[in-house]
């Protein structure tokens, strides 16, 4: 039972590699839930270690679903079981199917490493595009925390990031078990993706200043805290900003864009807000 204790623990210390601690190191505590599903007896040992961890992961970090109930609160805070315990259970589903495929496959632990990283990344990619898509947090997300790491994306894409993050986890495992040339072989993709990524932003030309004349357009992303973007009373004052800003008289936009979050509203429910 401890096992399974600590393969929950693991994810919720892996989880301050997330943003907003974005503690990156804090990502390899994946690794021993790893070595415990490669090792394990049975398919099912596998999921349960694996999708554990996962469960631990997803309930720390989406913390900000729950957080944005208490705004509200009243009956809202009846769904706090429903959102910070089922709902991360749910996206912790993907990654259990994952690690069972993959112990069903294959044999050996070491080829059972090998087979979580594909598994588990193809495990967040479903989870990105499957039932309309949930892409929060997939293992890639943790490299947000050191640009040279994130700024892979420019190379393989988010997906490719999550296949990068898990092979780093997987060669703590291989060194953990001494087996130096497998934990190697799964440093070199990261490496690698690393030394691309500085050699495609190092050495950027400097932009040339944009001329005064033409056509503006201006796009507005509040950063409002998740506690005071859903307080209605204190609505009408972040709309009455993003007014002040899109009517800015010293250089008028011709074009100004809220993305589809910037107000906390269903828009076609209030078409007289979207008016005004």
């Amino acid at each position: 039972m401890h096992k399974y204790s600590f393969s929950v623990l693991s994810g919720i210390a892996a989880s301050l590699s997330l943003p907003p601690v974005g503690l990156v190191p804090a990502l390899l505590c994946f690794s021993f839930a790893f070595y415990l599903s490669a090792t394990a007896a049975s398919a099912r040992q596998a999921m349960l270690y694996t999708g554990l961890s996962a469960w631990g992961w997803f309930m720390a970090s989406v913390y900000w679903v729950g957080s944005s109930l208490f705004v509200a609160g009243g009956l809202q805070l009846l769904l706090l079981p429903v959102v910070c315990l089922l709902f991360p259970l749910f996206l912790a589903l993907f990654w259990a199917a994952g690690a069972g495929l993959v112990h069903f496959v294959l044999s050996s632990p070491s080829a059972r490493l090998f087979g979580l990283i594909a598994g588990l990344g193809g495990a967040d990619f479903l989870r990105s595009v499957l039932l309309t898509g949930f892409p929060w947090n997939v293992t890639g997300h943790a490299f947000l925390g050191w640009l040279p790491l994130a700024q892979g994306a420019s190379v393989v894409g988010q997906h490719g990031l999550n296949f990068l993050a898990l092979s780093l986890i997987v060669a703590v495992v291989f060194l953990a078990r001494r087996q130096v040339r497998l934990a190697s072989l799964c440093l070199l993709p990261v490496l690698v993706s690393v030394g691309l990524s500085v050699q495609v932003t190092g050495p950027l030309p400097a932009l040339e200043r944009a001329p005064d004349q033409g056509p503006v357009v201006r796009l507005i992303q509040p950063n409002i805290p998740q506690k005071d973007k859903w307080d209605r009373d204190k609505r009408g004052t972040h709309l009455q900003q993003m007014i002040s800003l899109a009517t800015d008289q010293k250089r008028p936009a011709a074009l100004t864009v809220l993305p589809e979050a910037a107000l906390a509203s269903v828009w076609p429910r209030e078409p007289g807000l979207v008016k005004n």
